[in-house]
């Protein structure tokens, strides 16, 4: 039952991110240079997923020093993985952002 109250609290996180506070999309979309900051390819507003550094089960929060804008397939393959578990299933030194 926990994790059925957690998962509802990310997704009223994340609905909040995607309706409300366009300004936000927006602010990590220039931040990243309208690339996605785990393997580079191009995105637009439509197209972007909100991704946090530090997952939300793990303590994270929704805000932009925690936020990055990737792709949805990146977003997914993440999953709930801290960066450096991530950069170890992906076998790669670094990701896109950090070059």
């Amino acid at each position: 039952m926990r994790w059925g109250r957690s998962r509802t609290k990310r997704k009223l996180t994340m609905r909040s991110l995607q309706r409300g506070a366009v300004d936000v999309r927006v602010a990590l979309l220039l931040r990243s240079g309208g690339r996605c900051w785990y393997c580079g390819i191009q995105l637009t507003l439509a197209t972007m997923t909100a991704d946090h550094v530090i997952p939300v089960h793990g303590g994270g929060t929704a805000t932009l020093d925690n936020l990055l804008a990737c792709c949805p397939s990146c977003n997914v393959a993440k999953g709930t993985l801290s960066l450096d578990a991530f950069r170890a299933r992906r076998g790669g030194p670094t990701f896109w952002g950090e070059q």
